[in-house]
């Protein structure tokens, strides 16, 4: 994108703001007094270095939500939050292992494995596993989306940037809420948060909450009902003791329990209908995350332990194909079923020595160390397609995948001058990884060779990340920033490699490194109560990682790839208050990523300057929240209105640049009112009706010779529908 381009979009969305607005009367008739306590702040402290910051301290870009901005969008899990956020994009299925994310257009092309991501989510300052980001957002006190390699701090698989979840903490008073949610589309919801202090110094606090919807897809086979009905029963237990001024010791237990969560994969004709046996699909899992902290704080320095165990399971059967999909491809239905299971246990832990909130001198090193363990079951089940009784994925595959890092790191800000700043940081890390893989052919099996196969490798690494930027201060609320960032994805082996069943040891896929630059600025404009963050990004990536099928017209079987990417462009964002009743949020993002080497004859289908999957280069986003005190009757309410629309341009769906999926208008609104007796809102989500798929895949040809039908297939999933309702919540 030209320079000039970037400064018609800056300038565009600047005019959009009355210059004279903020000095406009209010509805007293009395003219504002100018004084500096009357100005309304609109600076935002996040949390992107382990202690509070200014936004406008930090050299690269992040996006924040706090738990209000939260509530008022209606972003009630990972993937409302993702799909709302500039620059992210989103590659799943409905299946939680299966997602993957990209930042900027950065990140794996396809998933080939779950040790492969991008983009590190962390809860509460442990590390969760890539699927966890469509866990329910539940008590949360706020998200930091860090864009750019953050490797520095957040370690291994950051290449892209991290996602920062931080829930609230218990407090020293007796509060809560009970509430629910009723709708459309199967929609309900209970939710119950209670916060209780147990001693002068032990505070506890809980919530609950259970979810329910009707899925996307409707079935065919089953008279067009809802294909599944996805439930969501999510729950943390806290404990937080504070036995001196100088300690605070923290103690969390998160789990989710999902069922009956199948989304399933249909043409992409336009329809929002699947055709499967009615019960045929099961899909579960079961998450568990323990996290213990424990600091201690000096004057200006603290000592910070962070400890977390995790237990975390998916499961999922069904066909391989609908109705739909195999009418086109082979001209009749073949039936099928597969299963496959993950089941991942994680140790963390980190020790950090740093500098505290406020201090005039920002640093912070520590050492950290994570065990992984993780084992994928696949059951290739039975299949009537042409050729499956000599696919290699017709047998029983066993996988398990055992990593462990140690790093050291730091970082620090330092003062060059009176308004220059340098960050740096650096992380070294060593890592190991061991592969046991076996493979035991269904007795159907009509391959050549054994029928049982067993491979065993380890890797190991060791690697620098880091980055350096720098911050001028212009005037006390205007900063230009610029930054490089170093970042690495380790290398690993498939979870679809298919050469075991030939004998043959799995080619683990290639370590990927990045290099990412941003330069931008953060302003405050207090006269107007505005806020601005216009930026600019490029990032090189080295031997990103894909996996296709050699050969769709004939077999299951996989190979790994990697491809070389490139991925450049530039956002702006502007928050602006005018009175105390409103906000109002806006926001352009363009992103053009492609691919720039590919390895000779590959077998992926693309080619060099092709776009990057699931990447729009268009997007953009504007909110308002409108808030007034009044009276009903004889009592004293606040109105609430709140309104959040994002658009996204067509995407492409497939590394081969086969087809496109449809530009994204999601439009969320809630309106109501809040008193002593409770609040009551009437809400809608999609309120547009947007069905645009959520993920596509792309079928080729089969030829007639061998079953086919010689014509292509676009399948995928679609966006869940408009729904509407009415919420009620109790505050005590």
């Amino acid at each position: 994108m030209k320079f000039h381009s970037w400064s018609v979009i800056s300038w565009s969305m600047l005019v959009m703001i009355p210059p004279g607005y903020a000095a406009a009367p209010d509805k007293s008739g009395q003219q504002p007094v100018e004084t500096k306590e009357e100005v309304l702040t609109v600076e935002t402290t996040v949390n992107a270095r382990f202690v509070p910051e200014s936004n406008r301290k930090i050299p690269f870009t992040v996006n924040h939500q706090d738990n209000l901005a939260l509530e008022q969008g209606q972003i009630k899990d990972g993937q409302s939050l993702l799909w709302q956020t500039p620059g992210l994009a989103l590659n799943t299925d409905g299946q939680n292992p299966e997602s993957s994310i990209k930042i900027r257009g950065v990140g794996s092309v396809n998933q080939v494995s779950n040790d492969d991501t991008s983009v590190v989510t962390m809860l509460n300052g442990v590390p969760v596993p890539v699927g966890n980001i469509t866990s329910r957002l539940l008590d949360i006190e706020q998200v930091d989306i860090l864009k750019g390699p953050q490797g520095t701090l957040f370690g291994r698989n950051s290449e892209a940037g991290a996602i920062n979840v931080t829930s609230n903490k218990p407090t020293s008073l007796f509060t809560g809420h009970i509430g629910g949610e009723w709708g459309t589309r199967g929609h309900a919801l209970g939710e119950m948060v209670v916060n209780a202090p147990l001693t002068d110094t032990l505070n506890s606090r809980v919530a609950l909450q259970y979810d329910r919807k009707d899925a996307a897809l409707k079935n065919e086979q089953d008279g067009n009902r809802p294909l599944s009905h996805p439930q969501n029963l999510t729950g943390r237990a806290s404990l937080g003791w504070q036995p001196g001024e100088q300690d605070s010791l923290l103690l969390t237990v998160d789990h989710q329990r999902q069922r009956h969560n199948a989304v399933g994969m249909t043409l992409l004709d336009g329809s929002d209908k699947i055709s499967l046996p009615k019960g045929s699909m099961d899909d579960w899992g079961n998450d568990t995350t323990l996290t213990f902290n424990w600091q201690h704080r000096w004057d200006e320095l603290q000592l910070t332990n962070v400890t977390g165990w995790g237990n975390y399971y998916h499961s999922s059967s069904g066909p391989t194909i609908d109705a739909r999909t195999s009418q086109r491809l082979y001209g009749t239905h073949y039936n099928s079923w597969r299963m496959f299971s993950n089941r991942q246990k994680q140790f963390f832990q980190e020790l950090r020595l740093g500098s505290t909130a406020g201090s005039p001198l920002f640093w912070v090193s520590g050492i950290n160390y994570i065990h992984s363990g993780r084992t994928l079951r696949h059951n290739g089940g039975w299949n009537e397609m042409p050729g499956w009784e000599s696919d290699p994925m017709n047998a029983q595959f066993q996988r398990r995948f055992t990593n462990n890092s140690f790093a050291l790191f730091g970082e620090t800000t330092l003062p060059l001058t009176n308004r220059l700043d340098l960050t740096t940081g650096l992380r070294h890390t060593w890592e190991k990884l061991a592969y046991r893989a076996r493979w035991n052919a269904n007795p159907n099996y009509a391959g050549q060779g054994p029928t049982q196969q067993n491979d065993n490798q380890t890797l190991s690494e060791r690697y620098f990340t880091g980055r350096i930027g720098l911050n001028y201060m212009l005037s006390d609320d205007w900063n230009l920033y610029g930054s490089w960032s170093r970042g690495h994805k380790s290398g690993g082996f498939s979870n679809w490699d298919t050469s075991i069943a030939s004998g043959e040891p799995s080619t683990p896929y290639k370590p990927s490194t990045i290099n990412s630059y941003e330069m931008g600025a953060k302003a405050l404009i207090s006269s107007l109560n505005l806020e601005l963050n216009p930026a600019l990004f490029y990032s090189r990536t080295h031997d990103d990682h894909y996996y296709t099928l050699l050969d769709p017209s004939r077999s299951f079987a996989t190979v790994t790839e990697n491809f070389d990417t490139e991925s450049k462009g530039a956002e702006f964002s502007a928050t602006w208050r005018p009175d105390a009743d409103l906000i109002v949020k806006m926001g352009v993002d363009y992103t053009l990523a492609t691919l720039t080497q590919l390895p000779e004859n590959s077998k992926s289908g693309g080619k060099k300057g092709n776009r990057i999957p699931d990447v729009p280069r268009w997007g953009a986003s504007f909110a308002t929240d409108y808030s007034r005190p009044m009276q009903l009757a004889n009592l004293p309410v606040v109105f609430n209105a709140n309104l959040s629309y994002r658009y996204g341009s067509p995407r492409e769906a497939d590394i081969g640049n086969n087809f496109e999926l449809g530009e994204t208008h999601l439009l969320n609104t809630r309106l109501g009112f809040k008193s002593i007796y409770g609040d009551v809102y009437l809400w809608s989500t999609n309120l547009l009706n947007n069905r645009s798929p959520v993920y596509g895949f792309y079928y080729p040809a089969l030829d007639p010779a061998y079953g086919g039908t010689g014509k292509d297939a676009h399948v995928g999933t679609v966006r869940e529908g408009r729904a509407v309702g009415i919420s009620y919540q109790y505050y005590f």
